[in-house]
C-alpha cells in the first residue's frame, strides 16, 4: 500500500523547488511584466517623438565658431552720400538700407543646424573720423551672462529692445557733421550673428557685411586770376583776355562794362573795344556749384586816329609831312605805353 501513495490522488504532494510557482502567481508576475513593457513602449514613443521635433533643446552654449559658407552675410546700401557726387556742404545725410532677408536657416543634418542670422551691430568708418561710429549694437551672449546686456542706437543705451525708438533698419539715416573739404571715403559695416547647432552643442558665430562709398566736400568757390590785362591805357582795339583757374570747373563767363554775361571755354580775344573806359571781371563756378569770380580789371582803350592821305605836290613839303609823321608815331607810342 504504502508503495502505491504517491499515485493516491486524494494525498497532498509537498510542492518542491523544481516544481516552480503557483500558477496565480505566475500570472501575476507575468502581467506585471508586459505593463512595464507597454509604459516603456509609450515613454519610448515619447521621446523620439521629442527627439524628432526639437533634437537641440538640450545642447549647451560651447562659445564661438566661424561661419559656414553657406551663411549669407548682412546686405548694406549706402543710399547718401552718393558714390563720386560732389557736395558743397559740410553736412551731409548718412541715408542707409540694412537687411537680412538674403540669410535663411539650413539644415545640414538630423542633428546639424544653422539658424538664419540678425543685426548684432552697425557701424562706419570715415577717413576724417580717427574712431568708428557705433549706429546700432544688441547685446552679445556674454552680456547676457554677465547679466550686463544693454541696447545700442543712435547714441542712447537702453535697458530693453523695447524701449528702443522705432527701429527699421532698411531705413536708417543721420547727419554727418563738419566733414572738411576734399576726397573721402566712407565704409558702413553690418554685423550679423547666427547660431549653430549640434544635438550636444550650439555655437555662435558672426558674418559682416560692409558698403563702402567714395565722394567729394568742396565749399570753396574757385579762384580764378587775369592774366593779360591790367589798370591801364591801350591803344589797340583788340585785346587779349588771358586767365587761370585753380580748380576744374562747369562754367566760365565774364562782364564788360556791365553788359550782358558770356559764357566763354578758356582764353579769348575782346575785338573791336570802343575808344573810353572799360571794365571787365570773369566768373567761374566748380562742379559743387560754388561761384567765384576774378578781380574787376579798370581799362581804357584810346585809339589814335588814322594818318590821313594827302596830295604831296611841293617838294618842300616833304619836310613838314616828315616832321608830322614823327610826332603821330611818338604820341601813339606815349599812348601805348
Amino acid at each position: 500500500m504504502s508503495r502505491n501513495l504517491d499515485k493516491n490522488p486524494f494525498i497532498a504532494k509537498k510542492p518542491s523547488i523544481k516544481q516552480g510557482l503557483p500558477v496565480e502567481k505566475k500570472a501575476l508576475i507575468t502581467a506585471a511584466f508586459i505593463s512595464v513593457l507597454l509604459l516603456l513602449a509609450v515613454a519610448g514613443t515619447q521621446l523620439v517623438s521629442l527627439v524628432k521635433g526639437n533634437p537641440f533643446s538640450q545642447s549647451v552654449y560651447s562659445g564661438e565658431t566661424s561661419p559656414s559658407v553657406k551663411v549669407k552675410p548682412p546686405e548694406v546700401y549706402v543710399l547718401s552720400p552718393k558714390n563720386d557726387r560732389i557736395y558743397s556742404n559740410r553736412d551731409v545725410l548718412l541715408s542707409l538700407n540694412v537687411s537680412t532677408k538674403g540669410s535663411q536657416p539650413i539644415s545640414v543634418g538630423d542633428f546639424h543646424y544653422i539658424s538664419g542670422i540678425g543685426i548684432k551691430e552697425i557701424y562706419f568708418t570715415a577717413d576724417w573720423l580717427q574712431n568708428e561710429t557705433l549706429i546700432y549694437r544688441s547685446p552679445s551672449i556674454e552680456d547676457w551672462i554677465d547679466n550686463t546686456a544693454k541696447y545700442f542706437f543712435m547714441g542712447d543705451w537702453y535697458d530693453e529692445y523695447d524701449d528702443l525708438p522705432k527701429t527699421d533698419f532698411e531705413k536708417l539715416s543721420l547727419n554727418l557733421t563738419n566733414i572738411p573739404d576734399g576726397n573721402h571715403t566712407l565704409s558702413v559695416y553690418a554685423v550679423g550673428s547666427g547660431s549653430e547647432h549640434y544635438i550636444f552643442n550650439w555655437y555662435v558665430f558672426y558674418v559682416t557685411g560692409l558698403s563702402k562709398v567714395n565722394f567729394i566736400v568742396d565749399t570753396s568757390p574757385p579762384k580764378v586770376k587775369v592774366l593779360s590785362l591790367e589798370n591801364k591805357k591801350y591803344c589797340l582795339p583788340d585785346l587779349p583776355l588771358n586767365f587761370t583757374v585753380n580748380e576744374s570747373v562747369s562754367q566760365i563767363t565774364y562782364i564788360l562794362d556791365g553788359q550782358e554775361n558770356l559764357p566763354i571755354a578758356g582764353n579769348i580775344t575782346l575785338i573791336d573795344l570802343p575808344n573810353g573806359y572799360h571794365n571787365i571781371t570773369i566768373y567761374a563756378t566748380d562742379k559743387a556749384g560754388n561761384a567765384g569770380a576774378s578781380e574787376t580789371i579798370y581799362f581804357s582803350v584810346e585809339v589814335p586816329e588814322p594818318f590821313p592821305t594827302m596830295l604831296i605836290a611841293p617838294m618842300a613839303s616833304v619836310t613838314v609831312v616828315g616832321v608830322g609823321l614823327v610826332v603821330y608815331f611818338k604820341k601813339r607810342k606815349r599812348c601805348c605805353s
